[in-house]
Order: structure tokens, then sequence, then C-alpha cells
């Protein structure tokens, strides 16, 4: 049986690149995708700034895990 994905919340106001908090949800990203190979956002106060950036380091790590070869598309 498959483990559900996890519920990483994005809609803190005081994730800020740089902060402690942002250093911790990183780890639990990492996490998530290292043991379950994703995970669901929630950003429901998000700013577009915060939100291009997340969008541009996904895209970043999905580039260099393709490289890596741990990781082919579907």
């Amino acid at each position: 049986s498959q483990l559900p994905l996890p519920v990483i919340d994005f809609s803190d106001e005081n994730l800020k690149l740089g902060t402690d908090k942002c250093v911790s949800v990183c780890q639990v990203v990492r996490t998530a995708f290292e043991e379950h190979g994703g995970f669901l956002s929630l950003y429901d106060k998000i700013n577009t700034k915060l939100y291009d950036s997340v969008f541009s380091a996904m895209k970043q790590l999905v580039r260099i895990c393709m490289v890596w070869g741990k990781w082919r598309e579907p």
C-alpha cells in the first residue's frame, strides 16, 4: 500500500528566503521528495514573488534530478 503524499503549507507570511522557517520548510520538501517522490502544496496566502521563486526552484530541482539520472519523465 502507498503512503499518502505529505502536505506542505507555504501560506506562512514569515516564509522568506534565508529565514529559519524557510530552511525548515526546505528540509520538509527534500524529505517529501526523497521518501514520497513529491508532496501536496497549500498556499492560500502566498504572494506572487514567493510563488514564482518556489516554482522556479522546483523546475531547477527536476532538471538536476534528470541530469543525475535519478528521475525520469513519465
